[in-house]
């Protein structure tokens, strides 16, 4: 029963050790630093890698989709024509795309709050 009991206060003490050299070690903070700089640097394929996958594929086909819709002559027709200044000629003007964009806009505010 001692031999165990004094075992079990040989390896606490080992580990309190362990624990203690440890703390030291990042104490000032310097060896972490250096880490996250190591990690922070990064190649040019890393970069994209890490780029791409950060980015949301629903909202990019999404507000795709929708610069599509405000593009497409059935919109123009239907609801810039609507507006007055916004076409000329069948053309769309400064007023125009100024309309469409705002539309895209608040398209995305939309999509993003939904996704």
């Amino acid at each position: 029963m001692k031999d165990s009991e004094s075992l079990k206060s040989i390896e606490l003490k080992e580990k309190l050790k362990d624990k203690r050299s440890i703390e030291k070690l990042f104490e000032d903070g310097s060896d972490v630093e250096e880490e996250e700089e190591i990690e922070k640097k990064g190649d040019l394929n890393h970069m994209l890698i890490n780029g791409i996958s950060d980015m949301n594929i629903k909202i990019a086909i999404m507000l795709a989709f929708l610069y599509i819709i405000l593009n497409s002559e059935i919109f123009i027709d239907n609801v810039l024509s609507k507006i007055d200044g916004t076409l000329d000629d069948g053309r769309t003007t400064n007023k125009g795309v100024f309309v469409s964009s705002l539309l895209l806009a608040i398209g995305y505010i939309l999509i993003d709050l939904v996704f």
